[in-house]
């Protein structure tokens, strides 16, 4: 885990949110919108800059402006930007490749899925990135799952236990197929007993941490198919 990562991430447990803490929302719209009628998104990384430094809120209002900043770029490439947003974002906002990925297809998956109740979406602003990163993977199998229930989840490990029961990987089930990603080596490997792994296959990490489109691929498999990351 990166220390940019950890900057956001925070202690595991909701966060009370006042009205006034949800107001940077309405400022990364704002800025994101004079970037875009500018085509400069110089103007929407600065504030990027300045929310990687914060936690919590700021975390997942970061989220969002890279969300923006992405599924905007093609305009601000016809106002005359050259460079792709991944570059752009790891250079300016200091995130690497794979984790503006991450962030984009979470905050995209979960906050922008319309078969996630609003008053739902509200209450899991309150939660660290963190235990929301964990969401996508029932993002896309919304009409089974109760998100009341998952809203109503306060920490990261019953999170994790949550996810685990909805995708079928109950933690007492010694039979059920699970495959894992070693985030640092790239191993891809199988359970074939209580505890052991069997390696059968490799992904190359560093073309993750350096070509968005591998990285996005990467992240798809790995949420589409139940991958656990470790």
């Amino acid at each position: 885990m990166s220390n940019s990562e950890i900057d956001l991430y925070g202690d595991g447990d909701d966060v009370f949110l006042s009205d006034g803490d949800l107001l940077i929302f309405n400022t990364v719209d704002e800025i994101t919108t004079k970037a875009i009628e500018a085509g400069d998104p110089s103007i929407a990384t600065r504030l990027g800059r300045s929310l990687h430094r914060g936690v919590r809120v700021s975390g997942i209002a970061l989220c969002k402006l890279l969300w923006i900043l992405r599924d905007n770029w093609a305009k601000f490439q016809a106002d005359g930007v050259d460079d792709n947003f991944y570059n752009v974002a790891e250079s300016e906002i200091g995130l690497a490749v794979s984790t503006v990925s991450k962030y984009c297809d979470m905050f995209e998956s979960v906050f922008m899925n319309p078969e996630i109740p609003d008053d739902v979406k509200k209450r899991l602003l309150s939660k660290p990135v963190k235990t929301l990163l964990l969401l996508p993977a029932l993002a896309k199998d919304a009409s089974d799952v109760d998100w009341e229930e998952v809203a109503k989840t306060t920490n990261h490990s019953k999170m994790r236990e949550l996810v685990k029961y909805y995708r079928g990987e109950v933690t007492s089930s010694k039979t059920s197929l699970l495959i894992r990603l070693d985030l640092q080596s790239g191993v891809l490997s199988c359970r074939q007993g209580e505890g052991l792994f069997e390696s059968f296959g490799i992904i190359n990490i560093d073309k993750v941490n350096t070509n968005p489109v591998v990285a996005r691929a990467v992240n798809r498999i790995v949420r589409d198919t139940g991958i656990f990351e470790v």
